[in-house]
């Protein structure tokens, strides 16, 4: 495996063609992320996943045709769990062997650093989405999240869908509730910008999203604790941003000064 820069350019150019991508820069700071996130051998394996999931034994084998790398079905998946802790890819655990594929930046990589955020990544995240990256996340005509209104912000004319009623979605929904920080306001209070509007960085909702717990990183709670963290953020004017799906995996609770 090479040990230069080149596998982190290819890493760039394949993350780049996904629906929001990793433009390149000047700068190269997209390298420097890459390399804080991935060893060489990391970065090859994440070569040869794809948005979709695929099995270890996939891996092994894509491994040995591209780069020569030579593991043992249980090598390959003692290093693809490795970085699924490590908050580098994405793992679904299913019924006979867990799946596994490429994670975004962000929605992805990022947020999956929450709880083991460094100066030094922030100020790089910071770089990146001044330099090329905020262009690109916004870039997209479908974005990963939306914005749902308050009940309260909304005069009695108006009609409210249960498309947007978050607390409607989380009284019926059956799956499993969690809440993890939120990486934002983590990472602004580490770069000495701590919230204006939130002392609590607990209120990030997960719904079914069982990758956070698994890598220690939330903890399951029950209906009434995810609704009144709702009704805590309603009353504090925070920003209630779920995941663009009829049925989001993920409810961001956002203020103006660390989600931007």
């Amino acid at each position: 495996m090479t040990t230069d820069d080149s596998i982190y350019r290819r890493l760039q150019i394949q993350l780049d063609r996904y629906p929001i991508g990793f433009p390149a820069t000047a700068s190269g700071v997209e390298i420097a992320i890459l390399k804080y996130f991935f060893s060489p051998l990391e970065a090859g394996i994440a070569l040869c996943l794809s948005l979709r999931s695929i099995r270890a034994s996939t891996v092994r084998k894509r491994l040995r045709k591209e780069f020569g790398v030579v593991f043992s079905y249980q090598e390959t998946a003692a290093a693809l769990d490795a970085m699924f802790m490590k908050g580098v890819i994405r793992r679904s655990d299913g019924a006979k062997e867990p799946r596994y594929g490429i994670a975004m930046l962000a929605i992805g990589m990022f947020e999956y650093h929450v709880d083991d955020l460094t100066p030094e990544l922030v100020e790089m995240m910071h770089r990146y989405f001044d330099e090329a990256f905020g262009a690109e996340f916004f870039r997209s005509s479908l974005p990963q999240l939306r914005t749902s209104p308050h009940l309260k912000a909304i005069l009695p004319e108006y009609i409210v869908d249960t498309y947007d009623n978050m607390k409607h979605f989380i009284t019926q929904t059956k799956e499993t509730l969690q809440v993890t920080n939120c990486v934002c306001k983590q990472g602004e209070a580490l770069i000495g910008k701590p919230c204006r509007q939130t002392d609590d960085y607990e209120v990030c909702l997960l719904i079914g999203n069982t990758g956070y717990a698994a890598r220690g990183r939330a903890r399951t709670i029950s209906k009434e604790e995810a609704l009144a963290i709702l009704d805590a953020a309603e009353q504090k004017g925070m920003v209630l941003q779920p995941g663009n799906s009829k049925k989001p995996d993920c409810l961001c609770i956002c203020c103006g000064c660390c989600c931007g």
